[in-house]
């Protein structure tokens, strides 16, 4: 710089010795140097727009950031749909675009990579395309793709399907209700496992409760306990038989209120008894009021064919196609008494009302206290009144089952419980040893037996102590 100044100076100088005028050379001098640092002055500023040029970006109508580097956000957008896509198995649904707006920024004034990767993800959030499943215009489900979607359908139908054996056929399953599978937009959270939503299909809802069954309950107790109908529990349940519960069984408490239903159409061959006709014979060998087969009934077999409509395993309507005879029914003979009835009042001396072995005793039992004499027999074993009186009750009475009560006056009472048949009726009067019921294993028992009890004013007492 001082030598190209020198060398000006001196150019001046042979000029102004030329034209003899030292203020001309003074002032071109000083133009000259003016001229030399505004060029300095330009270029350090062009070096230095240079070095801070920048880009505002956009993505839509969101600002993302400043940048120096495009590339750095474009890279990192890719980078966010690559990780969505291995995760996720779906491609991220974004058509926003990016804009750069050229700048210029100080380093401080640069968005960092951390703030730029977590501004392009919310703002391209987590949507997909996925599948709806509609009932009846109805969202109630989004899977990932259109075949889960229908694999859904086939695999509420199958269990439907799966029932048919060598005396069923199935001849169509149809779905009662409007399905359809639409392509949606939704967030990647909303998509939802097939066995949820198979779940949900079926009960109208994901949640499960249950109940484990436990000693001497019934469908009705549970229902009863559980707030809920018996009517509810039953199609809650729908391959449980309600009078075959044993303890231990597990129950779902959870009533279906299903999305779809499933309509089956099958044809069904099935064996159906024909009843016998009962006919009637008189007796001057026994009581008026006492009875006696004397030929048992034999039913009679039919082959039956029907078509059965069902929904959701229920059947809703059956029609007869077709019944073959098999066997002919034999008609039952029953002989009836004649002879005058005994009075109702007791002997006040009990019989023993049934030949069988005494396998439970009177008295404390366990944790509780058993209130009669328990005679092993075998089933249909002719149970006897144990002295005159009146049958005040001959009906089902829960843990008891098929149970008889008579009242010999006096304040005496008997109970005979657990019988298959009863062959009296409330307020008839029996005789001292008369038949009035056969053994059974009704009611909570856990074999054929007569469980016999002897009431004095209410209370019970030990039988053997009244038993002559």
């Amino acid at each position: 710089m001082n030598d190209f100044i020198k060398r000006a100076i001196g150019v001046i100088g042979k000029k102004s010795s030329r034209f003899k005028d030292i203020r001309f050379s003074i002032i071109v001098v000083a133009v000259l140097i003016i001229g030399i640092l505004s060029g300095a002055t330009i270029k350090s500023n062009i070096e230095h727009k240079k070095y801070t040029e920048a880009y505002e970006v956009s993505l839509g109508e969101e600002k993302i950031g400043m940048v120096r580097d495009k590339q750095l956000v474009l890279n990192t957008y890719n980078h966010i749909k690559d990780n969505f896509k291995k995760e996720s198995g779906f491609e991220l649904l974004h058509n926003e675009e990016f804009t750069f707006q050229q700048t210029y920024a100080e380093d401080e004034e640069l968005t960092s990579k951390t703030n730029i990767y977590n501004n392009i993800k919310n703002r391209v959030g987590e949507s997909v395309l996925a599948y709806g499943l509609k009932v009846d215009g109805k969202l109630v489900g989004i899977v990932k793709s259109d075949k889960v979607a229908k694999n859904i359908i086939e695999d509420i139908k199958k269990p439907y399907i799966e029932n048919s054996n060598e005396n069923s056929k199935i001849e169509e399953v149809k779905i009662l209700e409007d399905i359809k599978i639409e392509q949606v937009k939704v967030d990647v959270s909303q998509i939802q496992n097939s066995n949820d939503l198979i779940n949900i299909l079926k009960k109208g809802t994901n949640e499960e409760k249950t109940h484990i069954v436990k000693e001497g309950e019934s469908f009705w107790e549970i229902a009863s306990n559980n707030k809920i109908t018996v009517e509810d529990l039953v199609k809650a349940n729908p391959s449980l038989t309600p009078e075959s519960i044993r303890e231990g069984d597990e129950i779902s408490l959870i009533a279906p209120k299903s999305y779809i239903t499933v309509v089956t159409y099958e044809t069904k061959t099935y064996t159906e008894e024909i009843p016998y006709e009962v006919k009637y014979e008189k007796s001057d060998s026994l009581y008026s009021n006492q009875k006696k087969v004397k030929q048992e009934g034999t039913e009679g077999k039919k082959e039956v064919v029907v078509k059965l409509e069902k929904r959701n395993g229920i059947e809703i309507a059956k029609e007869v196609i077709s019944q073959t005879i098999k066997s002919q029914p034999i008609a039952q003979i029953i002989t009836k008494g004649t002879k005058a009835i005994p009075s109702s009042r007791g002997t006040g001396q009990f019989s023993m009302p049934v030949n069988g072995r005494l396998t439970s005793s009177y008295g404390p039992r366990g944790s509780g206290f058993h209130s009669g004499i328990d005679l092993a027999a075998s089933t249909g074993t002719t149970i006897r009144a144990a002295d005159n009186g009146v049958v005040t009750f001959a009906g089902y009475s829960g843990s008891y089952g098929y149970m008889i009560k008579v009242d010999h006056g006096n304040g005496y009472a008997t109970k005979y419980a657990h019988s298959s048949k009863l062959y009296v009726s409330k307020g008839q009067k029996v005789a001292k040893g008369q038949s009035i019921a056969a053994v059974g294993n009704t009611g909570r028992s856990t074999g054929p037996h007569l469980h016999f009890e002897v009431l004095v004013n209410g209370r019970h007492r030990n039988p053997y102590n009244y038993l002559r």
